[in-house]
C-alpha cells in the first residue's frame, strides 16, 4: 500500500513537472499509454512507435510486472510506468491522449470503457471483445465520451492485402465466387491464446484474420489470387495472380505493420476523422464468430446479424514503414 501511495504521488508530481516545463498537449503528436506488456506489445508495438514518431509518442506503460515496467520504461525512456491499480490516477493526469490496449481478450471491454470515461481515445487489439454486447458497450462508451475508437487490424494498411482487395473490386478475376483461408500455428500448452474462458481459441485468436479477410471473396470466374503468407508480420508478404494461363507473382519486403496503425489513428485524433477500421468493423467480426459458435452448437445455418459497411480499406490507406528487428523481451514467452 505504501509503495502504491508513493507511486501515485510520483505520477502527480511528474505530471506537474512536465506541465511546468511546457510539455503540455502537443498539437502535432498523440501521447499513448500502452496497457498490457505481453508478447505483441513488446515485440511489435513498442518498437513501432519510433516509426510513427511523426504524430505519435509513447509516454506511459501499464502492467503489474515490476520488471517489465522498469526494463521497458528505461529502454523506451517512458516517463510513466504504473500498475493497473494506478492507471486511473495516470489517466487523470492530462498527460495522455490515447491508450493502446494489448490485454487478454476478455479484458478489452473493461479497459476500453475505463479509458473512454477518462476522455482517452482507444486503439484496441483484436478481437475487439469476446461478445457483441461488450463490443457495443465499447462503441457506446467512446461515442458518449466523444473519443475515437479503432480496432487494430494492421493488414488494413498493408500493401499486398490492399492490392489484392483492389484487384477483386476491379473484377480482374471476374465475378468473385469463392474464398478459402488457412492460418495456423502450434501454440505452447497453457498459453493464454488457447484458453477459451479468457477469449482464446482458434476463432478468437488467429481465426479472426481469416474471418476479416473472408469478407473479400478471392476466387473468381476468370482467375484466382493466392496470398502466401497472408497474415504474417515478421516477414514480407507475397501474392500470386492467375488469369487463364498467365501467372504473376509479387513479393513485398518485410515492413513494420504496427506503426501504420498508430500513424493512421493519430491522424484521425488530430484531424477529427473517423478511423478505418472502426469499432463497427470489430463488432462485425465478433458477431460472425458468435454465429459460428451458434452454428456449431445447433448444426444449422445461423444468421450473422451483420449489417453492411459504408467504408472499406483501399490502397489510399497504405502506410509503409521499414521493418523492425525483434527486441529482447522481458518475462514473456514466444506463444508458439
Amino acid at each position: 500500500m505504501a509503495r502504491q501511495t508513493r507511486r501515485r504521488r510520483s505520477i502527480r508530481q511528474s505530471a506537474r513537472s512536465r506541465k511546468a516545463n511546457g510539455s503540455g498537449r502537443s498539437a502535432r503528436k498523440v501521447r499513448y499509454a500502452v496497457v498490457g506488456l505481453g508478447h505483441i506489445a513488446q515485440v511489435a508495438m513498442l518498437p513501432a512507435v519510433r516509426n510513427a514518431r511523426r504524430n505519435s509518442e509513447l509516454v506511459a506503460l501499464v502492467s503489474d510486472d515490476e520488471q517489465k515496467l522498469k526494463t521497458l520504461g528505461r529502454r523506451y525512456k517512458v516517463p510513466y510506468a504504473v500498475t493497473y491499480d494506478q492507471a486511473d490516477a495516470l489517466f487523470r493526469t492530462g498527460e495522455i491522449d490515447a491508450v493502446y490496449i494489448a490485454l487478454p481478450n476478455d479484458m478489452h471491454a473493461e479497459w476500453a470503457i475505463k479509458a473512454a470515461k477518462a476522455g482517452l481515445h482507444v486503439l484496441c487489439e483484436k478481437p475487439m471483445a469476446t461478445n457483441s454486447a461488450d463490443a457495443e458497450r465499447m462503441i457506446d462508451a467512446c461515442s458518449d465520451a466523444g473519443v475515437k475508437l479503432m480496432v487494430a487490424y494492421r493488414l488494413h494498411f498493408e500493401r499486398a492485402n490492399l492490392e489484392v482487395a483492389d484487384l477483386v473490386r476491379k473484377r480482374r478475376i471476374g465475378d468473385a465466387k469463392l474464398f478459402g483461408s488457412q492460418f495456423a500455428m502450434q501454440v505452447k500448452q497453457g498459453n493464454i491464446r488457447t484458453q477459451a474462458e479468457r477469449g482464446g481459441g482458434p476463432e478468437w485468436d488467429i481465426g479472426i484474420y481469416c474471418i476479416n479477410a473472408a469478407r473479400y471473396e478471392i476466387v473468381g470466374t476468370k482467375g484466382a489470387i493466392v496470398v502466401d503468407p497472408a497474415y504474417e508480420y515478421a516477414e514480407g508478404i507475397a501474392y500470386e495472380l492467375t488469369i487463364g494461363e498467365k501467372k504473376k507473382r509479387k513479393q513485398l519486403s518485410k515492413s513494420d505493420q504496427f506503426a501504420p496503425e498508430l500513424i493512421h489513428f493519430s491522424d484521425c485524433v488530430l484531424k477529427n476523422k473517423e478511423p478505418e477500421p472502426s469499432g463497427k468493423e470489430g463488432l462485425i467480426d465478433v458477431r460472425i464468430i458468435e454465429a459460428i459458435h451458434r452454428s456449431i452448437r445447433s448444426g444449422r445455418w445461423e444468421n450473422t446479424q451483420v449489417t453492411g459497411r459504408s467504408r472499406r480499406p483501399t490502397l489510399r490507406q497504405e502506410i509503409r514503414r521499414p521493418g523492425i528487428q525483434k527486441p529482447d523481451t522481458v518475462n514473456v514467452q514466444q506463444p508458439h
